[in-house]
């Protein structure tokens, strides 16, 4: 219980420090060295940027806000001064946040972790820690040399000298203030720096930042199996890292994730997935109302969709070897862009979906599309489709369709269609429209189930579109737009948690 407390001390003081401060930019955290080299995960924070972008003019309330909180948890007069003292000055805590604060675990499985941050007065942390310590009846901070020591139970310890701070966790059975001790000592370590992938994220210059390494995939298990039923048998969970970041800015929050091979291999299969897809050129998508709840667009690439797929399927042996020579003639015929939309919504009668996509070679697709369907397919027109009553397809006009309204293929343009820009030039982009989607009235009532939907509420209120979009064959990227463009995310977070 004692350990709770003080982490809910320890969360709030971070909040506290984060909410109210207002430095510059960072550099290499060279503190890093403290986290083992083969770490599964590596988060880097931006403190001071996210705080920035999140106070907006909003800097007095918001610091009337936390002293509001601080008045309501119960702290001895001597962690109250110290909490009111950081939000009136955060460098009271003692932590240098123009340095990123960097989040790891080691080992997912083993629980091994912690928080590394630098320092710019050491005697102030401790002065946060001591504060926080009695008030839960804990022993305080202990000078060891130039290390300066707090142990929390046999399994967390903070270890922390003039220029870094270290809270590690390990759940084996070590002596865990030791270990802290050690890492924060061995000055000639580099452990986690010593990574190319490590060195990549710490270029980034956006607000946060979450490595990934493949190494989180334990060999033997069920999602091992997975992936090696994707990947080549000479590449390997391990061989990727995956860089993700947020940022936010004016009008919309970005995050983006970045596959990062580190073998030659591994690269290859990467570009291998590439050859599957071409840069949307957009035209089908004028086709496409600018009502419509969700459109996902993409350019397709027969010859490598089927080099990509058909091994895939073969390895699961659930088709039939005509099965199979089908599909292959399916997977050659599409070429150049394809358009999946979901153009309305009704409880009643579901929604309204439409699949279009060209085709290189129309009378083979027609043959294709005739066989697979069998028995189920009733002719309406030549090479056109009903299926199940309410289910269309077909070809015509060199496009291959499934619809779940238009009986034959109309190229009929809306009065207003989908933004086509917003598309060209990404490998796979999807939009989904939370404007239309918040209309519906299931969606609405929803909003009103629970005191957590009804703070939500308002935020959902300002998003206007949520897009995902493949950028580059290793790089993804979803996009929150608001309505206001004249808004940070963040900033309107702030302003709702003012307003409780």
């Amino acid at each position: 219980m004692k350990k709770q407390n003080f982490f809910r001390h320890m969360v709030l003081g971070v909040a506290v420090v984060l909410l109210a401060c207002l430095a510059s930019c960072s550099d290499t955290p060279k503190y890093a060295r403290v986290i083992a080299k083969d770490a599964h995960l590596v988060a880097s924070i931006n403190v001071k940027q996210m705080a920035e972008k999140a106070q907006g003019d909003q800097g007095q309330k918001v610091n009337e806000a936390l002293l509001k909180q601080l008045e309501q948890q119960g702290f001895s007069a001597e962690l109250q001064s110290k909490a009111k003292a950081i939000v009136e000055d955060p460098a009271e805590a003692g932590i240098d946040l123009r340095k990123p604060v960097l989040v790891f675990v080691e080992n997912v499985e083993e629980e091994t972790g912690g928080l590394v941050a630098a320092l710019h007065d050491a005697d102030k942390f401790a002065e946060l820690c001591n504060a926080m310590a009695k008030q839960d009846g804990m022993e305080t901070v202990k000078q060891e040399g130039d290390v300066r020591t707090l142990a929390l139970d046999d399994q967390v310890a903070v270890a922390f000298n003039d220029d870094m701070l270290l809270l590690y966790v390990e759940n084996k059975h070590g002596d865990v203030l030791a270990e802290a001790k050690r890492r924060l000592s061995a000055e000639d370590a580099q452990g986690v720096l010593e990574r190319d992938d490590f060195k990549q994220m710490c270029k980034a210059t956006s607000d946060a930042q979450l490595l990934l390494s493949g190494k989180m995939i334990k060999e033997g298990s069920s999602d091992a199996d997975k992936f090696k039923e994707l990947l080549p048998a000479d590449v390997k969970p391990e061989d990727f890292s995956v860089l993700v970041e947020l940022n936010s800015e004016k009008g919309q929050l970005v995050l983006s994730a970045q596959l990062i091979s580190l073998t030659d291999a591994a690269q290859k299969a990467v570009e291998k997935c590439g050859d599957a897809m071409g840069s949307i050129r957009g035209d089908l998508l004028d086709y496409v109302p600018a009502s419509s709840l969700f459109v996902l667009s993409t350019n397709l690439k027969g010859s490598g969709l089927n080099d990509l797929l058909l091994p895939a399927l073969k390895k699961q042996g659930n088709l039939s070897t005509e099965q199979e020579q089908l599909a292959e003639k399916v997977m050659k015929s599409l070429e150049g862009d394809a358009v999946l939309s979901v153009n309305s919504f009704d409880l009643s009668q579901g929604p309204e979906v439409f699949l279009i996509a060209k085709v290189d070679d129309e009378k083979q697709m027609k043959e294709a599309v005739a066989k697979l369907g069998g028995a189920a397919l009733e002719e309406v027109e030549p090479g056109q489709y009903s299926m199940q009553g309410n289910t269309y397809l077909g070809v015509k006009n060199g496009m291959f369709y499934v619809s779940s309204k238009q009986p034959v293929l109309s190229m009929t343009k809306p009065k207003e269609a989908v933004d086509a820009s917003r598309f060209e030039g990404n490998l796979l982009c999807g939009e989904l429209n939370v404007k239309g989607l918040m209309a519906n009235p299931l969606l609405q009532s929803m909003t009103q189930a629970n005191s957590n939907a009804r703070m939500a509420a308002p935020l959902l209120k300002e998003i206007d579109k949520l897009d995902y979009v493949v950028v580059d064959r290793d790089k993804v990227e979803l996009r929150l737009q608001l309505e206001k463009a004249d808004k940070n995310p963040l900033q309107l977070l702030v302003e709702e948690a003012c307003k409780l």
